[in-house]
């Protein structure tokens, strides 16, 4: 997942759990978390590589019939509190779950590790990135080291643009006035979410519904792959 769809996925997510008790936590894959947030539904991170990514499902993915010890684990400490706030880092692709009394104040959600309990954030978290001029944007190997919300496929898909198009682009994601949000196939074969139309896909004006729509199908994928299923 992108960190520019990364940011209207937390946006709405937010809006969605805020109040909301966490019920139970589960473990369905290597690298994959599951948790129950009520009328909500099932907040789902996977963190494995090559394509990690988060998303509010209706339906809670089959779990296997002994929990892992991470999930247990986290159950222990979780189980009955509520969300009273979050806090997005959207350029690292983390999100904090300000929780309700009880070991940890903050849930940690990253895209590129486990779950963490903590009861202070890193400092900078939640700060607004920079935006530097499109011409750097586009022509800066190696930008995304520095400023990691300027994504190797973000970039590229700027240079395709004609150059006020691709200025009024890092605009809205900048402001989060973005409104149409694409899932489909990348170039690799591989159900994504985009700012930008995706090979053999559709669109949606909700961020939340695009990744449950696109990563959904790559978490059943790797059930099937886990399981040695045909």
């Amino acid at each position: 997942m992108d960190a520019s769809v990364f940011r209207f996925v937390a946006e709405e997510l937010a809006a969605r759990i805020r109040g909301l008790r966490i019920e139970k936590v589960f473990a369905p894959l290597p690298d994959t978390w599951t948790f129950s947030l009520g009328r909500a539904g099932h907040l789902v991170l996977c963190t494995g590589k090559p394509t990690p990514f988060l998303f509010l499902s209706p339906h809670k993915p089959e779990n296997p019939p002994h929990p892992s010890g991470r999930a247990m684990w986290l159950r222990k400490r979780l189980r009955d509190r509520r969300v009273h706030d979050l806090v997005s880092d959207w350029p690292r692709r983390r999100l904090a779950l300000e929780l309700s009394t009880g070991e940890g104040r903050w849930l940690v959600l990253d895209l590129a590790a486990a779950p963490a309990l903590v009861d202070a954030l890193p400092p900078g978290f939640g700060q607004e990135p920079v935006w530097p001029e499109l011409e750097r944007i586009i022509g800066e190997e190696g930008l995304w080291r520095e400023l990691p919300h300027l994504t190797p496929p973000l970039r590229n898909h700027l240079r395709t643009l004609p150059a006020d198009e691709a200025r009024a682009l890092v605009r809205d994601i900048a402001a989060g006035t973005c409104s149409t949000f694409h899932h489909g196939l990348d170039h690799r074969g591989r159900h994504q979410v985009r700012l930008w139309p995706l090979e053999g896909g559709s669109s949606c004006p909700s961020a939340l519904e695009a990744a449950q729509t696109a990563h959904g199908r790559t978490l059943a994928d790797l059930a099937r792959a886990h399981g040695g299923e045909d």
